[in-house]
């Protein structure tokens, strides 16, 4: 069973939605789009499942995994710099 409920954003959840990704993204106008996980998640097959379908649908993600979980504020910083750096105009964070 999927759905979709506001507390306070949007939470989508269910079997196999990250097919629904794409369309998430659209639906918040998000065209390119900064994915966040830490450096050890990146490796799952389950994200880099995440990382291709984005990559068939936007142009070109930006990923970023420089850090390990719990991230520091520096961390944070370093992200929020290629945010703005790529011209990104949205977050999708995993982990």
């Amino acid at each position: 069973m999927n759905s979709n409920w506001n507390y306070p954003t949007t939470v989508w959840v269910g079997e196999n939605r990250i097919k629904d990704l794409h369309k998430a993204c659209v639906q918040l106008l998000i065209k390119k789009p900064l994915f966040v996980t830490d450096k050890d998640l990146v490796n799952l097959e389950m994200v880099k499942k995440i990382i291709k379908t984005l990559s068939d649908n936007f142009n070109n993600i930006k990923i970023f995994s420089n850090f390990s979980g719990n991230p520091s504020g520096d961390n944070v910083n370093d992200g929020v710099k290629i945010f703005n750096e790529n011209k990104c105009d949205g977050v999708i964070a995993f982990g």
